[in-house]
């Protein structure tokens, strides 16, 4: 039997109908009739496609290219250091913002002392806060570059809100110091180079002379020499006694007068290193 005639209204013999999608059942157009069940008429619903009684073909899919998290196209994942690394990039430029003596090759310099860092101690990036870890890496960088230090008074004031003060900039800095092994020599001052260059201009450049002048300076410095006393005084002393040393024809009222001082707090000053260094010189 067809499905025609299967279909066919046994009120009317009529052979036009509608299919209810609610009631799931036939209703004939002609007088109204309503089939009591199609499961015995058809096997498969009308309201089914073609396509979806078609076969479907399966495809093998492999693990490496389904999808994770329900993403329907492939997601690359940021680790942890990337993300790290570039919330620092973004507090470099927001650094320079409000700092603009900080050039682009110190925020270079930065970025590769911050990868060296990671690379050697990643357990210990977060130790210290994402700004003074950045603070800290900009200051290295700049004393690498011999460029213009900011002022780190002036750091404490701009980001006192966020409780940054100098000390925790320092202890970052020294930490990334030790971690990658790098030592800078301390930059001489104006006021050193001023007056020791008076010096080398009227008796002349000699590299014994130099390095007892760097010898007695560290001697000032580690023995506690000269307190009260003023910069130009002890640089004045030491100069005066070094080219003495190599018979030099130096005298103390043109050392005083090249230092910009008076000869009395001079000669207290030689007189007080020679005393505690142990060092004798015909004055």
């Amino acid at each position: 039997m067809s499905e025609k005639e299967t279909l066919s209204c046994p009120i009317c013999g009529g052979e036009k109908h509608t299919f209810d999608r609610l009631q799931n059942t036939y209703i004939c157009l002609t007088c109204g009739y309503v089939f009591p069940s199609i499961a015995h008429v058809r096997s498969d619903p009308p309201f089914k496609s073609v396509e979806d009684t078609a076969p479907r073909r399966r495809v093998n899919v492999t693990t490496a290219h389904q999808p994770r998290w329900g993403y329907p196209y492939p997601h690359t994942y940021e680790t942890s250091a990337e993300r790290y690394k570039k919330e620092i990039h973004v507090l470099f430029e927001e650094i320079q913002y409000v700092f603009p003596t900080i050039k682009k090759v110190d925020i270079k310099t930065a970025e590769k002392l911050l990868e060296l860092y990671l690379s050697k101690n990643s357990s210990r990036k977060h130790r210290w806060r994402k700004r003074v870890f950045a603070l800290a890496l900009l200051l290295l960088a700049t004393k690498l570059n011999n460029t213009q230090i900011f002022p780190l008074k002036k750091v404490e004031k701009t980001y006192a809100p966020e409780n940054i003060t100098t000390k925790d900039i320092r202890k970052a800095y020294k930490e990334i110091m030790k971690t990658l092994g790098i030592k800078i020599p301390g930059r001489p001052k104006e006021e050193e180079i001023r007056v020791l260059s008076k010096f080398r201009r009227k008796y002349g450049r000699d590299e014994k002379v130099e390095k007892l002048m760097k010898k007695l300076y560290e001697e000032t410095r580690n023995k506690k020499i000269g307190i009260g006393r003023t910069k130009k005084t002890i640089l004045a002393a030491i100069a005066y006694i070094a080219y003495k040393l190599y018979e030099y024809n130096v005298t103390q009222r043109e050392a005083a007068k090249l230092a910009g001082i008076t000869e009395i707090p001079l000669r207290e000053m030689v007189k007080e290193i020679l005393r505690k260094i142990q060092i004798e010189i015909n004055i």
